[in-house]
């Protein structure tokens, strides 16, 4: 149904109304697209982040390392690749595709971000890909789930056939945005099921999702992976939320 939509949406727009900006409405070119007022208002990831975690220093002057956070405790994953760095822009793409059905939008987001996507694939060689699972609920209320389509949309930019592993569920869990990273990390434990383990024995695994904000879904589902005998897992989010003040 949702890609029926999507399709619909695409015809309208290509043969019945002219081309306009996925958030403001603005004319453009081609679709899906932003206009370049919207363009200009995307952060990308400066250089000035965590090592591992890609958390975005406050001084833009400061050059990659290790985060306090990261240092205290660190992460089952050894690394984090971001596009983006959080921004109004796309907070607003995020909820639309998430919450709106404008899925569309998660095609001009890869298509800006498939520089970095391609760069984390060329340093790490991953031998699989893993979208994050969304609960069966929130996967069959919304349609769909953004992390899966991401991750199609970013392996068809990379012209590589890297297998993407959607056989792991996720146990049901209340709204984590309101919760620290303490209180994400103790309700995430045990939450993610792995299906096939014979799947990561001794593989590079990258996990793919839209955002991270505190680090603990991509840190309990990597813990999982490396409990089935991943070699190593790695993350991509399309953006990274720094810290808060």
């Amino acid at each position: 149904m949702i890609i029926i939509k999507s399709l619909a949406q695409h015809f309208h727009h290509f043969f019945l109304a002219p081309a306009r900006c996925e958030l403001c409405d603005q004319y453009v070119k081609i679709i899906p697209s932003f206009c370049s007022d919207c363009q200009a208002q995307v952060k990308m990831l400066s250089q000035s982040h965590c090592q591992i975690c890609a958390m975005p220093f406050e001084s833009l002057e400061a050059s990659p390392h290790t985060c306090s956070v990261c240092i205290q405790k660190a992460p089952a994953f050894s690394k984090v690749y971001a596009a983006f760095e959080w921004c109004d822009m796309i907070a607003k793409s995020i909820h639309k595709v998430k919450f709106g059905a404008q899925i569309s939008l998660l095609e001009v987001l890869a298509c800006h971000g498939h520089k970095d996507f391609l760069a984390s694939l060329a340093e790490f060689r991953p031998d699989k890909i893993v979208p994050v699972p969304l609960h069966w609920r929130r996967s069959f209320k919304r349609g769909y789930n953004q992390a899966s389509l991401l991750a199609e949309k970013l392996r068809q930019f990379s012209n590589l056939d890297i297998p993407i592993v959607e056989s792991l569920s996720r146990d049901y869990q209340k709204a984590q945005a309101q919760k620290n990273r303490e209180e994400r990390l103790r309700d995430l434990r045990g939450v993610f099921k792995i299906e096939k383990p014979e799947l990561f024995l001794n593989q590079r695994v990258l996990i793919v999702d839209d955002i991270m904000t505190t680090g603990a879904t991509a840190h309990s589902l990597a813990s999982e992976i490396l409990s089935v005998g991943a070699k190593e897992v790695r993350v991509f989010v399309l953006a990274r939320v720094g810290l808060k003040k």
